[in-house]
């Protein structure tokens, strides 16, 4: 189970930036060694346009 929250940084015609961060929360006997936050980036980049 991991809720997470994003914020788009910058969205352009031919690319965007994403910051996604989250918290992972373990299902199983050792939760407190796998449950923690995490924080993504992600860059998108559009390499052809449709009309």
């Amino acid at each position: 189970m991991s809720p997470f929250l994003g914020l788009e940084i910058y969205h352009g015609e031919n690319w965007a930036w994403e910051l996604k961060g989250s918290y992972v929360n373990a299902l199983s006997p050792d939760m407190r060694q796998l449950s923690g936050g995490l924080l993504h980036t992600h860059v998108y980049i559009n390499l052809w346009t449709t009309d």
